[in-house]
């Protein structure tokens, strides 16, 4: 995987706190990125541990969020099946 992807995928971790999630709580992801059994995660599954969290409707936030939260999804399915650590 070239460099501009993998930090793109690490900014994005980083942007949506799961980063300090994986290094504060190692455990649950360990099966997830451990060397040797390695799964690529499916766009669903990083999507459901992703917890988005939205200013109101309505609010200025809204619109930059609503994007934001799509150009993350997008990723998401860009990279579906890569292998992100080899």
């Amino acid at each position: 995987m070239s460099d501009g992807v993998s930090m793109t995928f690490f900014s994005g971790l980083q942007y949506n706190g799961l980063l300090d999630k994986v290094r504060a709580f190692p455990k649950p992801f360990i099966g997830e990125f451990k060397r040797g059994e390695i799964k690529p995660l499916t766009c669903y599954e990083i999507d459901a541990i992703v917890n988005v969290k939205l200013s109101e409707d309505g609010s200025n936030n809204r619109t930059s969020e609503n994007e934001v939260a799509m150009n993350w999804s997008r990723f998401l399915e860009r990279v579906q099946g890569m292998l992100i650590f080899k």
